[in-house]
């Protein structure tokens, strides 16, 4: 799944903080490529949460944001089934290339979080010595309330950190109209509460896949 792609796919983000809220959107984006298991929700229900998400079938991301004891946390998301987690591209090079050798000995996937960068694509070059494969560009939800902003400024960035070689993900109050912008720029688009917001997540999910020219 976490491979370059001309059309992105699509990764539904399931911020919750409870178990059942989760599996009620999860049982209705069957059409979506990966499931997150959001930081809030593995903060409130642990790793159980990845466990029950990953038994949908689908690619699971446990949005772990490490930030220290990288092959711990990494062994805790691939144990409870995950295929990818998430590190905090901030952290030290010591976390990050723990998390990245626990990863590809058990075949999984460690994706560094871009999040409050002041140089991301500098960074993304040193995370690609330390064998870091994908990236994520985002803007956080705090970010997007206090600011008024989104992930619809990072097209260019995307394709700059793509250029390197390195898997690129978006994230960040994604919808339709500024899904289009990442195609050919990023490999893989997350989206949230447009999403799991919405009274009718299928329709919104064929709704971002549209955009995407996935259908």
């Amino acid at each position: 799944m976490w491979e370059r792609r001309e059309k992105p796919l699509l990764q539904v983000a399931l911020d919750f903080t409870t178990l059942p809220s989760a599996v009620r959107i999860a049982s209705k984006v069957k059409k979506a490529d990966i499931i997150e298991a959001g930081t809030p929700l593995i903060k409130s229900e642990g790793m159980k949460a990845v466990s029950v998400l990953s038994a949908f079938g689908k690619p699971v991301l446990a949005d772990t944001k490490t930030c220290d004891t990288g092959a711990l946390e990494a062994s805790l998301a691939f144990d409870a089934g995950a295929d990818a987690m998430t590190v905090m591209a901030f952290s030290d090079d010591s976390v990050i290339k723990e998390a990245v050798e626990e990863a590809e000995r058990r075949g999984k996937v460690v994706v560094a979080d871009l999040m409050h960068l002041k140089e991301p694509l500098e960074r993304a070059k040193r995370l690609k010595e330390l064998g870091v494969k994908a990236v994520e560009l985002h803007v956080g939800i705090s970010q997007q309330k206090a600011y008024g902003i989104d992930a619809s400024e990072l097209a260019s960035l995307a394709e700059k950190i793509r250029e390197l070689g390195l898997v690129v993900a978006v994230a960040g109050g994604i919808r339709p109209k500024t899904a289009k912008a990442f195609l050919g720029k990023a490999d893989i688009v997350v989206v949230g509460g447009y999403i799991t917001k919405s009274p009718d997540p299928e329709r919104a999910v064929e709704e971002i896949l549209k955009a995407l020219g996935r259908l």
